[in-house]
């Protein structure tokens, strides 16, 4: 068994388990950044293009998600064992994974291409888009589809870069590729010299271009082993065990995206319902909301490498701190982000739109969900903690119960009685209580079983 070679990489099985989580965080949150100034300045320009083009993307990502909730287990659930063959000083397992990640994320992105492509006007009349909307979140899911079977591989081979401890690589990946894709913005969207622009096509178009041509680096990268995940023919061979093992753990991580996105898509018929400058503004606070949760899905990443590492090193005792590591100190941020959201709302939201309602109805939205931020972080974190014991089912339920125990229901009842308002009261509402059960479950059904049998842990019983 050929032994990873650790020059380079951040080993979360020794030294001080905040350091390591930060080490593993903070490359990962400052490739993170680059991208939330360009879904700002992305915004930005499409506000200058219309409210539509605002509400349109809205009204398309949910779709997307849809569609991404099966790569992004694949991705994610192939990170969790990248990580612990790291833990376990197995290069050979790492690779082997990657080339299945890769070939899986291949497949499924054809076949999506194949089978979704046709039915998109159908789909987009089941969830509900208004009809001065269809022409365009037709044109930008299309063409987003199209580019996902290279622009997903560049998603997957940083993931698993980060899980075997490699933060540098996907730092400079997405640097460059968001760089060129807010020079493409403005051009494409707006148009320069003559050229009058695409408007929302054109933003589909930058980001399919920039991340296609660095997918194709990283592709290079991985056969001739640039960054220490190295992908030749023969990890492409199936390994039964290894499937399985890969299966068990994206299934449920596929399910859970799933869930939210039939979330997503439920809630924003719902705000639908009360016209496109709700809808616009429902877009807009989203986003606020998702560009603030980044540190989370940071820390929900380093949190899955630091886990995965120690589960490896069979060290479950330091799996457990880095968990509650990561959790407090996610929360402590994302309270102070939510307070400043929840305080300056108008201000945040005068970044991504000038029109007066929509500016209205989005600081109402962020006036109540702000404060629960924190929540929402830990929610995010433990989902990377869970995948690293490989308990995804677990995860899975508490997904479920957050969307369809809490946050839809409640949404239908109170926007009903409180109009819009009820519709933010119930992701406040939601994002509480998730946390706060699913904090409990880990404790007492993941890390307290396994300190009476460490072996459970380290077997991903």
């Amino acid at each position: 068994m050929r032994a990873v070679r650790p020059a380079g990489r951040v080993d979360a099985t020794s030294g001080p388990v905040m350091t390591a989580l930060l080490r593993l965080s903070v490359p990962a949150f400052t490739a993170n950044a680059t991208m939330v100034v360009h879904e700002v300045v992305n915004v930005i320009w499409l506000g200058l293009v219309g409210s539509d083009a605002i509400a349109a993307v809205a009204m398309a990502f949910p779709v997307l998600a849809f569609i991404w909730a099966v790569g992004e287990g694949i991705t994610e659930g192939g990170s969790a064992l990248v990580a612990r063959f790291a833990g376990s000083r197995d290069a050979e397992g790492i690779s082997r994974t990657a080339g299945h990640v890769g070939a899986l994320l291949v497949l499924y992105y054809v076949a999506v291409i194949a089978a979704v492509l046709p039915l998109l006007d159908g789909v987009l009349q089941v969830v509900g888009t208004p009809a001065e909307l269809v022409g365009e979140v037709h044109s930008f899911i299309f063409i987003m589809v199209l580019g996902m079977p290279l622009t997903e591989l560049l998603y997957a081979y940083c993931f698993l870069l980060q899980a075997a401890g490699n933060t540098t690589t996907p730092v400079k990946i997405w640097s460059i590729t968001t760089g060129f894709n807010m020079a493409l913005d403005p051009i494409l969207i707006l148009g320069l010299a003559g050229f009058s622009g695409w408007g929302l096509t054109g933003a589909a178009v930058a980001i399919v271009a920039c991340r296609s041509v660095m997918a194709i680096y990283a592709l290079v990268g991985a056969v001739r082993d640039y960054h220490g995940l190295r992908i030749s023919a023969r990890n492409l061979r199936p390994d039964t065990y290894l499937l399985r093992r890969l299966v068990k753990l994206a299934v449920p991580i596929a399910g859970e995206r799933m869930v939210l996105s039939a979330e997503q898509l439920v809630l924003v018929s719902i705000v639908a319902r009360f016209g496109s400058p709700a809808l616009a503004a429902y877009g807009v606070g989203h986003r606020i909301i998702m560009l603030s949760l980044m540190p989370g899905w940071t820390m929900a990443a380093a949190v899955t490498a630091a886990v995965g590492q120690n589960l490896g090193a069979g060290q479950w005792f330091r799996a457990e701190r880095g968990t509650w590591t990561g959790l407090a100190l996610v929360f402590g941020l994302l309270t102070a982000v939510g307070a400043a959201v929840s305080i300056w709302p108008v201000q945040i939201a005068l970044l991504f739109t000038r029109d007066s309602e929509i500016l209205k109805i989005s600081a109402d939205l962020l006036r109540v969900v702000g404060p629960t931020l924190g929540f929402a972080g830990i929610f995010v974190v433990l989902g990377g903690a869970y995948q690293a014991l490989e308990r995804t089912v677990s995860h899975l339920a508490w997904t479920v119960s957050s969307s369809w125990v809490m946050k839809v229901p409640l949404a239908l009842v109170l926007s009903a009685y409180l109009g819009v308002s009820g519709v933010w009261i119930a992701l406040a509402a939601a994002h509480v209580g998730a946390s706060i059960g699913s904090m409990c479950w880990i404790k007492l059904r993941c890390y307290g079983r396994a300190s009476r049998s460490p072996d459970l842990v380290s077997h991903g019983s």
